[in-house]
């Protein structure tokens, strides 16, 4: 039977806490799951009395007394995990009250019967064992500093095009409206087309064709318009002229003589000024923009080639511009064509022309650049195994060091942020080592929705994934659905059942949301009053960097505090929109804003996964490998294929969800002639073989 998400959708609120599972909460589980005519009348009267007067005082001396309302309020707030010793406990004490004739054998055994059968069910519960400290680790590994990606300009921002909400409300507009005809296949403006067919020649088609595409087709013609905007600005309407322009300009306001002028007023009067001119002059340019540029010729030509020469990228990037650029000039010249082709449309066969150049160039690249690519990602699987190993240890509660026999030495517990992230990061790469998947699909996966936990016959757990809308749901129109692997059931139930409730849990109050990240709003003040004494010349005796480094460092710790109480609700709210397995930590790279809890976007998965695995390799291999989450899928066909090995590449290519064909293809790119050839070149020659 299909096990939905129950720990989310019927917890009594009162009995957890900070995700810990009370006795109250468990023993409402255990009603939730037991069938009513196999239980005996009195279990709970008997197990109430078994904790109540054998358990409970042991543990706390307070419940010696206690009546039937007081166990109950107090099992709300108890956690279960404590009862782990019960069945011993109860032993000893009951064998003290048998010995003093205080209770009768058959009585005992009415006791016992339903204590031990509780705990029994306990400890088979999923959630049970991750009550507990981590058996796994103790100390995470020491973090590792890893060199800038290849290609990333060592650390100059990889994304150059403006952000959207740079642009003119005039060019945000027609980008949406682009977008409805993209999105929709031109339906929108398909009714202007008829007053156009009196003007068909004989066997004209009645319309021109357009595909629709999806929503996440879609991001990629925004990026691309956004990248090209951005070249645009910088590099044809910020001129020379301009540049020097506002050389002149910020070199009179910083002048003698317009400084005096200033002199009444405060000292932030400048600095506002020039935000203010930079931020006129920038709308000025800005309002130059239009998605028309987007289908010149020749500026899309000299895109490309400033885009090869000093990003160092491919004759790829032009293709995919110019395909962007044809679908513009699609829906501009839409009411246009009565050539189902578009060969009426002059400006799209010059497009098309420009692509088909650019593509020969491209091919020209292709077999080079996929040897160059693998270059910083090849991994073995045996050693994508590895980097799985290392991201659990990570995962461990505490940083610190460990002594020569394996015992912690010294350590300090991490904040409950950064384990809950660890946590996320292996997960979502073991998921792709061990059943790889498309990202998108990881992305998607909603408890009681996309993603389901499920019993065998035997009462074996496993999870079982249902997507019906994924990258080839339009052209096969069948919903994927496949088991996950077995190895990733205990590490899903550790995030299911303790990781993201516990998040849940802490995101609820203010309070909560500070502690999470190891800090707490009472801060603000002491902050403050350090900050004020350190302004008057008044250091603590520990402080051993200079006056001023420590006001920086004081100033720079105030405003994190305020930042994180200030987007406590944002990311609060962002939690509570949806049911997403996985989501984001932390703020936007770009712009600053909080992204918290939103679901995670092809970029944010795809950098951290990356990142990941960068650190882990340079630990255990010296050496950084950029492998990103479609590179494990190429790893994964060319590992099935190793020689020996049973053929199940048809049954593979089912389950992560495109054709042997192409799995043939992904194995092919990333598997030299060497290896094709080592397994036999000592014995080809021999009979039989």
């Amino acid at each position: 039977m299909i096990i939905f998400y129950l720990l989310l959708n019927t917890r009594n609120k009162n009995c957890f806490y900070m995700g810990q599972y009370t006795l109250g909460y468990a023993i409402e589980l255990w009603r939730i799951n037991q069938e009513p005519k196999k239980l005996d009348v009195n279990f709970e009267k008997y197990l109430s009395i078994s904790l109540r007067k054998y358990v409970f005082p042991k543990l706390d001396p307070k419940t010696k007394d206690f009546k039937i309302d007081e166990f109950v309020a107090y099992s709300n707030n108890f956690p279960v995990a404590q009862l782990k010793d019960a069945l011993k406990i109860f032993e000893c004490q009951i064998t003290r009250a048998i010995e003093n004739n205080e209770i009768s054998i058959n009585t005992v055994k009415n006791y016992r019967s339903a204590l031990k059968r509780f705990l029994e069910w306990l400890e088979k519960q999923p959630w049970w064992i991750y009550l507990f400290p981590d058996p796994v680790v103790k100390i995470a590994p020491s973090r590792t500093k890893i060199a800038p990606k290849p290609g990333t300009g060592a650390g100059e921002a990889s994304f150059y095009g403006l952000a959207k909400d740079e642009l003119p409300l005039s060019v945000i507009n027609k980008i949406e409206e682009f977008k409805h005809f993209r999105l929709t296949g031109g339906k929108s403006i398909r009714r202007t087309v008829r007053e156009y067919g009196q003007h068909r020649q004989k066997g004209e088609a009645r319309r021109p064709k357009i595909d629709a595409i999806k929503q996440s087709s879609f991001k990629n013609d925004e990026e691309r318009i956004l990248r090209f905007l951005g070249w645009y600005v910088e590099n044809k309407l910020l001129s020379e002229s301009h540049l020097e322009l506002l050389a002149d300009v910020n070199n009179y306001l910083l002048s003698p003589a317009f400084l005096r002028f200033l002199s009444n007023y405060k000292n932030s009067s400048l600095s506002a000024l020039q935000i203010k001119l930079i931020y006129e002059f920038s709308n000025i340019l800005l309002s130059e923009l239009h998605l028309e540029l987007l289908s010149d010729v020749e500026l899309l030509d000299e895109y490309t080639y400033w885009a090869v020469e000093t990003r160092g990228v491919s004759h790829s990037t032009g293709v995919n511009m110019v395909k962007t650029a044809i679908a513009i000039a699609k829906w501009l010249n839409y009411d246009k064509s009565t050539r189902r082709n578009w060969s009426d449309i002059p400006l799209i066969l010059d497009l098309k022309d420009l692509r088909n150049e650019l593509a020969e160039e491209y091919a020209k690249e292709k077999g080079k650049l996929e040897e160059q690519k693998w270059e910083n990602k090849q991994l073995t699987h045996e050693q994508a195994r590895q980097v799985v190993d290392y991201l659990r240890k990570s995962c461990a509660t505490h940083i610190g060091n460990e002594d020569e026999t394996g015992e912690v030495a010294s350590s300090q517990k991490r904040n409950t942020s950064a384990v809950a992230r660890s946590w996320q990061i292996y997960l979502i790469v073991k998921i792709l080592v061990y059943c790889p998947v498309r990202q998108e699909e990881i992305r998607n996966f909603k408890l009681g929705e996309t993603l389901f936990r499920s019993e065998d016959e035997d009462g074996n757990p496993y999870y079982v994934a249902k997507i019906t809308k994924h990258k080839n749901s339009g052209v096969t129109g069948k919903m994927r659905h496949y088991k996950l692997p077995d190895i990733l059931t205990e590490d899903l139930d550790m995030w299911v059942y303790k990781w993201r409730p516990l998040i849940e849990e802490s995101i609820k109050t203010l309070d909560g949301w500070m502690k999470f990240w190891g800090q707490n709003s009472d801060q603000i003040e002491n902050i403050h009053s350090q900050l004020e004494a350190a302004k008057k010349g008044i250091f603590d005796n520990r402080v051993q960097n200079s006056p001023q480094q420590y006001i920086d460092y004081l100033e720079k710790k105030l405003r994190k505090v305020e930042q994180r109480i200030a987007f406590w609700e944002v990311a609060k709210t962002n939690f509570e929109s949806h049911n997403h397995l996985f989501f984001m930590f932390g703020k936007s790279r770009k712009n600053g804003i909080e992204v918290f809890g939103n679901p995670l976007n092809v970029a944010s998965i795809w950098r951290v996964v990356t990142r990941a695995i960068a650190m882990s390799s340079k630990a255990l291999f010296g050496e950084e490998r950029w492998t990103n989450p479609h590179a494990l899928r190429h790893i994964a066909e060319k590992h099935i294929r190793q020689p020996g090995k049973q053929d199940i590449t048809e049954s593979f290519a089912m389950l992560i969800g495109h054709s042997k064909e192409i799995g043939d293809e992904y194995a092919r790119q990333i598997t030299s002639e060497y290896e094709l050839s080592e397994d036999i070149v000592d014995d080809w020659w021999l009979e039989g073989v």
